[in-house]
């Protein structure tokens, strides 16, 4: 994927959407205790008016 998409932080939200696509999906890769189905949750209900379409997979750790 190359280094451009490796980041320490939490990018902007709306950013990180604008440069997704079907071919470059968006994966979040978490640091323990780190959640931010919050802020995707939300998200998802400003640009899309629901979160119906969101589909929310936890792996759990380890």
């Amino acid at each position: 994927m190359g280094s451009k998409f490796l980041s320490s932080g939490f990018a902007d939200i709306q950013d990180i959407y604008a440069h997704s696509s079907p071919q470059a999906p968006i994966v979040l890769l978490l640091s323990p205790g780190t959640d931010p189905t919050s802020l995707l949750l939300r998200f998802a209900k400003e640009t899309r008016g629901s979160a119906s379409h969101l589909d929310v997979i936890s792996l759990g750790q380890g």
